[in-house]
């Protein structure tokens, strides 16, 4: 929203809590795609919800005050209609409300059934008070502990593909990064906390750690301190010879506006393209032309998986990403799943990459995991089908653990 809307409602924000009624705007803001379910628990266990639902609207994109209009509109609210109308001078063609039926009414799709997920465990963590403060950007070198140490098979030479060129992956210092990110508590619920998922982190640092990666690692991260440190990251010394960048991201997700995104622990949002425009061609020099890899291990919706998805896609225009593969969890529109050892998904990557990386090209593991996926979900009567993106990740990857160039006796 941009600073004039938002001004306006903040400076008529008693008049429109007066004649507005707070729990039937608040559902129609969910059903419209104003704001997500996760953002009103958050409204609701303040003090004053009726003002911290408007002030939250004022956070929204830049769509969000004319669909706020159109709610006035349905829902007949007239003078709070004209208190926002008759404040703008002149009123833009844009913006003018649409009065008519909204379409969550005729799509059984719509965000009000594509909300945040909790996946399942019902034990409860304890909710943490979040501080937006600056973090560090350290380089994770503490001992690591994971119950699913898998054995990490080495590599005895650099693996070329014999029909495709390949990723430089030969070096002994800087094989790669791994940003991981795993966000387990929130500060606005404590049963929305994702227990179990700190074996995730475990898991993961583990496995990159036997790969010849650095490891950066954070847990229970804001919006901002995530992309603070994502920026740092992105333009530090770290990412500037690697050879490969690999960003896990494990948190709650959902669908708003039918664009994929991730919550932090502070109940803010981002959308999936806003961190890929983070790795655009203009945007992240370092990383240009090496492998990069996003692991999203996330809910993307709460459907639970039975047929085909359903959700109809609008066409977006995506910043200029190359040399790119995005690993989802599951379908757009579906729930992921996890139990006391972390994500389904997590698990079955650590698994196969540890088995197969010495020998086997990337895209091959992605689709061993997806095999090994309907395998786990039969077993716990669940279903969930793991995909992956490929945004011009034209050659192939290996990971050559153990192995680099000129290596000999004297570097056992």
């Amino acid at each position: 929203m941009d600073d004039k809307h938002r001004k306006l409602i903040m400076d008529n924000i008693e008049p429109l809590i007066k004649h507005t009624h707070f729990e039937e705007l608040s559902q129609k803001c969910i059903e419209n795609g104003v704001l997500l379910p996760i953002m009103l628990d958050k409204v609701k266990g303040k003090a004053y919800p009726e003002r911290e639902l408007f002030v939250a609207i004022t956070k929204r994109g830049p769509h969000a005050f004319k669909k706020l209009l159109d709610i006035f509109c349905n829902l007949e609210y007239e003078t709070a209609l004209a208190i926002l109308l008759d404040s703008q001078q002149p009123m833009e063609r844009d913006q003018q409300p649409i009065i008519q039926e909204p379409v969550w009414k005729n799509n059984s799709n719509s965000i009000a059934n594509g909300n945040v997920n909790v996946n399942d465990n019902n034990e409860n963590e304890s909710s943490i008070t979040i501080k937006d403060e600056k973090l560090q950007l350290k380089e994770y070198t503490d001992e690591i502990s994971s119950e699913n140490k898998y054995e990490v098979k080495k590599s005895n030479k650099i693996m070329k593909h014999d029909k495709t060129e390949t990723y430089d992956m030969k070096t002994k210092n800087n094989r790669g990064v791994l940003f991981m990110v795993n966000i387990i508590n929130f500060e606005y619920a404590a049963e929305k906390d994702r227990n179990g998922a700190k074996n995730d982190t475990d898991a993961m640092l583990y496995l990159f750690k036997e790969l010849g990666f650095k490891l950066f690692s954070y847990t229970n991260l804001t919006k901002q301190q995530f992309f603070v440190l994502l920026e740092e990251l992105l333009k530090s010394e770290h990412t500037k010879n690697t050879e490969c960048f690999v960003m896990a991201l494990a948190s709650h997700g959902g669908l708003e506006n039918n664009e994929q995104c991730v919550v932090f622990a502070d109940g803010e949002i981002a959308e999936e393209r806003e961190i890929e425009a983070k790795f655009a061609e203009n945007a992240c020099n370092n990383l240009k032309k090496r492998p990069k890899i996003f692991i999203f291990p996330f809910c993307r919706g709460n459907m639970s998986e039975r047929g085909t998805d359903s959700i109809n896609g609008n066409v977006i225009e995506r910043p200029v990403l190359s040399d790119l593969i995005v690993c989802f969890a599951t379908s757009k529109g579906y729930v992921a799943y996890r139990d006391d050892f972390g994500t389904f998904y997590i698990q079955l990557f650590v698994e196969n990459m540890s088995d197969n990386a010495h020998d086997t090209m990337f895209e091959d593991i992605v689709k061993k995991i997806q095999t090994a996926m309907k395998n786990k979900c039969a077993a716990e009567g669940k279903a969930q089908t793991p995909n992956y993106e490929n945004r011009d990740f034209s050659k192939a990857l290996y990971f050559n653990p153990g192995y680099w160039e000129g290596k000999d006796e004297s570097d056992e």
